[in-house]
């Protein structure tokens, strides 16, 4: 992830970029962070940047895929989606989706409910966008 700090503990998973494999990870989300206060927030988080991983990103054509990392450090847990890139960038920050919209509405949630959250490029053209929570 970018600028975090140094988790104590940190998972790995990657998935196919389809629409059944977000239950898998926000099952695996969940497992991790089962004994946390923030676990269903973690666990929303998850879908949610899984969900724009498969519906943005080349991670959602034939044959694409995305990685989630979960991270747990003293202060924060952190959720991280890796895609394989787009044309588009996700955007936080924005003003409040319009109420009559059914898109838009995932960024400006996690955005509301994480202590920190941002995006990155990584170096395979690809991109991670994360969240943290508080412990």
């Amino acid at each position: 992830m970018c600028r975090y700090d140094k988790p104590a503990y940190e998972w790995w998973r990657s998935f196919a970029g389809v629409p059944e494999e977000v239950g898998e990870a926000r099952a695996f989300v969940g497992t991790l962070f089962s004994r946390e206060a923030a676990c269903d927030d973690a666990v929303w988080i998850a879908g949610e940047l899984a969900t724009n991983a498969i519906q943005h990103t080349r991670s959602g054509r034939p044959g694409g895929k995305f990685t989630v990392q979960a991270a747990q450090g003293d202060a924060a847990l952190f959720v991280a989606v890796y895609d394989e890139g787009g044309d588009g960038e996700p955007l936080f920050g924005t003003a409040e989706p319009d109420e009559w919209s059914v898109d838009g509405r995932g960024l400006f949630g996690v955005e509301a409910i994480a202590v920190r959250c941002g995006t990155c490029p990584t170096s395979n053209g690809g991109r991670v966008v994360w969240a943290a929570l508080p412990v």
